[in-house]
């Protein structure tokens, strides 16, 4: 009976696992596809802005041109077709809350969907070598005290990205490294990504985080904190260099 019960918890452990790096593949695929569907946008607003701008120099010079209004007349509607065709494709990318029906609540354990983890107060974060790329960092147990408000430690704002999800950028003053922490605080897990940027781009991020002051856990501040991190995730590749998940639970008051 003993056996029985380990291999069912072995079992579930496996199971809840396979779960979670489902859940990082699609979540990982979202902002790619997410990515892809702003470069589309763009290309298409480019071709839709040089058509209506050729239509423009063909209504211009329709005089010495045959038939030139109806051409210009078509290559404004050409332009116009793609300009909407534009916004569309920017206004139905996939977003972040479309994980959990993308995933389906029965490619889920239970577990995965709702641990019921209430993360106020201590938190004793262990790395999930499993669920982790490392590459330079030597991690170590991760400890802080979390509030209700997405404030760690009473003076780091973290902003709210998707129901229960808390992210917060960090911008490397010694190193061309952005790093960005994330807490779901419904399953107890903690990651940490970090990117690798050029020079250039380090510079340019080092500028937007210049023009917010530090959050304080202030009122106001959750909300200053997802702008930073919306602009500094355009400068971030696709891709983290290291990805590292911790498995968080509660401890005794700090």
């Amino acid at each position: 009976e003993g056996e029985a019960a380990d291999a069912r918890e072995r079992s579930g452990e496996r199971a809840e696992r396979e779960a979670l790096e489902r859940r990082e593949e699609m979540r990982q695929t979202i902002a790619e596809e997410r990515e892809t569907g702003m470069a589309i946008a763009a290309l298409l607003l480019v071709i839709g802005a040089l058509s209506g701008g050729g239509g423009l120099v063909l209504f211009a010079y329709r005089a010495g041109i045959r038939h030139g209004m109806y051409l210009a007349s078509a290559a404004w509607g050409v332009g116009g077709v793609l300009l909407i065709a534009a916004v569309t494709v920017f206004v139905t990318r996939p977003t972040m809350s479309d994980l959990a029906e993308r995933l389906g609540d029965d490619d889920q354990p239970a577990s995965t969907v709702t641990t019921g983890y209430d993360p106020a107060g201590a938190n004793q974060c262990e790395l999930d070598g499993e669920l982790s790329r490392i590459t330079v960092t030597q991690p170590e147990p991760l400890r802080f005290n979390w509030g209700g408000d997405g404030c760690q430690n009473g003076g780091a704002q973290f902003a709210e990205a998707e129901d229960g999800v808390w992210q917060r950028p960090f911008v490397a003053g010694d190193e061309p490294v952005v790093r960005v922490e994330s807490f779901d605080t419904n399953r107890g897990e903690y990651t940490v990504q970090r990117y690798q940027i050029s020079a250039a781009q380090l510079a340019e991020a080092r500028r937007i985080r210049a023009r917010y002051r530090e959050a304080s856990c202030e009122a106001g501040d959750g909300r200053a904190i997802g702008d930073l991190h919306r602009e500094i995730a355009e400068l971030l590749p696709r891709a983290p260099n290291e990805h590292l998940t911790y498995q968080c639970r509660k401890v005794g008051a700090e």
